[in-house]
């Protein structure tokens, strides 16, 4: 153990607090650096060594990279202590671009775990039989396409890393499938992509090497899921995925022609339900052009009238997650029909379905929240009547109260006895929603007003 770096008038290597975890407690405290790493060098728990990886990201350092880079290549440590490094040393190297790059040191490291032993170059040939490994083969690209340069763009070698690895991946002496291997390197070949500042073109030939690389490998990917699809089609939903990044940040036109082919009836559900969060996000994007408007009615159809009753969930969970719009916010989508059709897919719709019934009032409750709609017609006046101070007032939850109709307006036509069996029996009093309408005759008399009484429950005392 090399102590160089521990302070001589401590002898404490590390602190920790209750190693048992017998107490249910969160227990923040600080240490220097050199005792988080002696923590996760020579402490043999796995809450410990996972406790300082998480602390050593506030330390960015050259010390701090090779504690986690030599953890990273111990074999003797659990794997996701060594998948959790790998994820931390990207964003340290990210605090560190102008004096360390990142992504030279990942790749080598990489290369030191899985390349070919006659050259460190050439990846060798999978073989997933250590599932540790294989964990952390599917790691290390998606930590390396986080890493940025100075222009917090990804570099070059990283994309053309991640490109090679799909186009040369060889699977044929592995006993297991390598779908969720491909799958994984697509994702990370989709976290390098970074907003573009203007999209000027909608032309492939015209867009950058970097899209085009990334675009061309993911077509082939999906167009080869065609023709021999993998388990669970993970290599298509990643595909998908990565096509609705490219178009969300502005580097291809935004087109949802792609993503309704995959999510209708008849597709695998977990490529349909990829497609649908694909559709979701683009009416979040699009909307606020009124872009997006028939894709967001094309989505609602879906909720009616689906055979398949999980994918009507899911869309209506995503779209509460994602809504096209918040509440009380403006947006074209916000309109009279699509609030009518929300109200009948709660009372009618989905009477057969009680979870299908929450979501529809969960959605309803995200876009428009407690109260009715501002941009709605008003119905009637309405009115509540207040038995113990005799007098009628105006619902402001309905309509803003009308100057020309005083609030203190007195109702007599209360009886004593009808007051006294209400008390003792603790009866509700009556809350009124009437209907005003001024009709004035033609010798110029005094207009007439006729009120509509529709007697609705409250817990007014008289």
């Amino acid at each position: 153990m090399d102590l160089s770096a521990m302070d001589a008038d401590s002898p404490v290597l590390w602190i920790r607090i209750d190693t048992e975890m017998t107490l249910l407690r969160q227990v923040t405290f600080d240490q220097p650096d050199f005792q988080w790493q002696y923590q996760l060098k020579f402490e043999r728990d796995i809450a410990a060594q996972l406790e300082a990886i998480k602390a050593l990201r506030q330390f960015p350092s050259t010390e701090t990279i090779q504690t986690l880079g030599g953890m990273i290549k111990d074999k003797t440590a659990f794997y996701k202590v060594r998948v959790k490094a790998a994820e931390e040393l990207s964003k340290v190297a990210n605090e560190l671009f102008a004096s360390f790059n990142g992504s030279s040191a990942l790749m080598e490291i990489f290369y030191d775990l899985f390349g070919a032993y006659n050259c460190r170059r050439i990846v060798k040939q999978n073989d997933f039989s250590n599932f540790q490994d294989y964990f952390l083969q599917k790691a290390l690209p998606m930590s390396l396409a986080y890493i940025r340069d100075s222009h917090r763009v990804c570099p070059k070698e990283t994309l053309s890393f991640l490109t090679d690895l799909i186009k040369y991946n060889d699977n044929r002496t592995n006993r297991y499938s390598d779908n969720y291997y491909i799958a994984s390197l697509i994702n990370a070949l989709t976290e390098t992509i970074t907003p573009a500042v203007a999209m000027v073109t909608t032309s492939v030939e015209h867009l950058s090497p970097e899209t085009k690389l990334v675009l061309e490998e993911v077509t082939r990917c999906l167009n080869l899921e065609k023709m021999l699809p993998c388990y669970h089609h993970t290599i298509t939903i990643s595909c998908l995925n990565s096509i609705r990044m490219l178009q969300k940040n502005g580097h291809i036109p935004s087109d949802s022609t792609l993503f309704q082919t995959y999510a209708q009836y008849g597709h695998f559900l977990d490529v349909r339900v990829a497609a649908l969060k694909a559709l979701v996000d683009y009416v979040k994007v699009e909307g606020v052009n009124n872009y997006g408007a028939d894709v967001f009615s094309w989505l609602l159809d879906i909720v009616e009238q689906d055979p398949v009753p999980y994918v009507r969930h899911k869309v209506l969970r995503m779209l509460i997650k994602n809504p096209p719009f918040k509440h009380k916010s403006t947006s074209p989508l916000c309109n009279e029909a699509l609030v009518e059709r929300i109200w009948a897919l709660m009372n009618s719709g989905t009477s057969h379905d009680s979870r299908l019934r929450c979501d529809a009032v969960d959605f309803y409750y995200t876009l428009f929240g407690r109260n009715r709609p501002s941009f709605l017609p008003i119905p009637e006046l309405g009115m509540v009547l207040n038995l113990r101070e005799k007098r009628a007032l105006l619902n402001p939850s309905v309509v803003k109260e009308d100057p020309i109709i005083h609030q203190t307006e007195h109702v007599d036509s209360v009886s004593s006895d009808t007051r006294k069996r209400k008390s003792d029996s603790h009866s509700p009093a009556f809350k009124k929603e009437p209907s005003f309408r001024k009709e004035s005759s033609s010798s110029g008399s005094s207009a007439e007003m006729k009120v509509h009484f529709i007697p609705i429950c409250c817990n007014a005392k008289a």
